[in-house]
């Protein structure tokens, strides 16, 4: 087969390595007496490399590397994971090797450098904190980054900032000692704190809780630190601490850190703090934006929802109904709609007047489904009408339409008309059935005024103005 296509060398040599080096499972605690073998490794990327590159010579949308370049890094990773980074390091070198060789014809396809590092860099750092190098090593290592940033137009600065640091850096020694919370003096580097993260993991795994809780409280690390004071059952010191969470997603971290320790009521009290706390703001960073970003109130939303269920498992009421009512607000459904209902028992007409202004409030097409939803359940078609402002999705519409015919058969023949003779105006042959639907709700809203001939003029005009778009004709004919 590889003499009539010999592609196929790429897929064999990964399914090769996929069968002779599997990742490992367990726990490796003893460093790797043998290296893996790089060029499986190589020949992925580059072959990803070369699919990256047809597919946009040809002008496809898809991202390969977007899609299968961190499954490959993934390998690398998982040696890192079990102390092993000796030859996550020769894995690494393979596949940022091959990255750069061909990067220049992928960046004049619309190849992002940033992305890319996005990828690399966290892998190498948690790599290179994981290895033992020998004298000398860590230069020869730090001149291959620097040639590879140049290649690629970015910088490794999670992996440089690793590798300067290392292990045996005086200030960070006396940070995990527990002597010093200064770790950078004024040269705090804008990625500090994903460095200390993996730093975090690292500690975890080697099970040094105490270096972990010195490091995560000198570089206010706030949910990994009291996410392991919890794991180590001082929940007093978390009680204490929780005015030094800052945001809901924090909270959240805690508070389910609290509750996996069955420290129910404390998780309860962490969670409700939480709802007083903002969401945090994504970084700026490229990485951060594609992996941390979320709609806006997602956070608060979770956190809500948690909250809520959780309270209302303790049997706590009036805290479930608050947290469920917080949900509501952060992302409007008809579902917390009326699980708030459900909650405020005989409450619930003050409590609905205050959904409902806050739901009319709302603008934005991402709860545009739960206006329309929820004003057409409480019969406020004026409401529901004006939910759907001035971009809105035609099922909405539709929704609307349908029930505001007895109500607002005017709004009904304007709306509709305009849709329609947007699509037959232009000449969208394919769309002339939905048109045609559109004309529908316009008749029916003429019948309900009981403008018969007006709508029979309407229709006339139109077979007359478009007598040359025969499936048009057809369509009208039917109506």
């Amino acid at each position: 087969m590889v003499a009539k296509q010999p592609e196929l060398i790429d897929d064999i040599d990964d399914i090769v390595t996929q069968i002779t080096q599997p990742i490992p499972q367990a726990p490796i605690r003893a460093k790797r007496q043998t290296s893996v073998d790089p060029q499986p490794y190589r020949s992925q990327v580059k072959s990803l490399m070369r699919n990256a590159l047809r597919y946009w010579e040809e002008g496809y949308e898809d991202n390969p590397i977007e899609e299968e370049l961190p499954d490959i890094l993934a390998q690398a990773q998982a040696f890192s994971e079990q102390g092993d980074g000796n030859n996550a390091l020769v894995i690494l070198e393979a596949i940022t090797q091959a990255c750069t060789e061909d990067w220049d014809d992928l960046v004049e396809y619309g190849g992002d450098s940033d992305y890319l590092m996005s990828l690399l860099d966290p892998v190498w750092a948690e790599a290179i904190l994981s290895a033992k190098f020998q004298p000398g090593e860590e230069v020869d290592l730090q001149i291959n980054l620097e040639d590879w940033q140049d290649r690629l137009g970015a910088t490794f600065n999670l992996a440089s900032a690793a590798l300067r640091q290392g292990w045996d850096d005086l200030a960070l020694q006396a940070v995990l000692r527990g002597e010093s919370t200064d770790l950078w003096e004024d040269n705090r580097p804008d990625d500090a704190d994903q460095l200390t993260r993996i730093r975090l993991s690292i500690l975890e795994s080697q099970q040094r809780q105490e270096e972990y809780l010195n490091l995560a409280r000198a570089e206010a690390i706030e949910p990994e630190y009291l996410t392991m004071l919890t794991r180590l059952g001082r929940v007093d010191e978390v009680m204490a601490q929780r005015n030094q969470l800052t945001c809901v997603e924090q909270a959240l971290e805690v508070a389910k850190a609290l509750r996996e320790q069955d420290a129910i009521p404390e998780a309860l009290l962490i969670a409700q703090h939480g709802l007083t706390l903002p969401e945090s703001m994504p970084s700026h960073s490229y990485w951060a934006t594609l992996s941390q970003y979320k709609p806006l109130g997602i956070h608060r939303y979770q956190l809500a929802d948690w909250t809520s269920n959780l309270a209302e498992g303790l049997g706590d009421q009036k805290a479930a109904l608050s947290a469920r009512i917080e949900a509501f607000k952060a992302q409007p459904s008809f579902k917390d709609y009326q699980s708030v209902q459900h909650l405020a028992g005989e409450n619930w007409l003050t409590v609905q007047g205050d959904l409902l202004e806050h739901l009319r409030q709302c603008d934005n097409w991402s709860t545009q489904e739960a206006q329309v939803d929820i004003f057409l359940h409480e019969e406020l078609i004026d409401d529901a009408i004006a939910a759907l402002g001035r971009y809105c999705r035609d099922h909405l519409i539709h929704r609307v339409m349908d029930v505001a015919i007895s109500h607002r058969p005017e709004w009904v023949i304007e709306q509709a008309r305009h849709h329609a003779e947007d699509i037959i105006n232009r000449g969208k042959a394919k769309a002339y059935d939905a048109a045609v639907e559109w004309l529908q709700k316009a008749r029916a809203a003429y019948f309900q005024l009981g403008q018969q001939s007006e709508w029979n003029d309407y229709r006339t005009q139109l077979m007359t103005t478009h007598a040359r778009k025969y499936k048009l004709m057809g369509l009208l004919k039917t109506i």
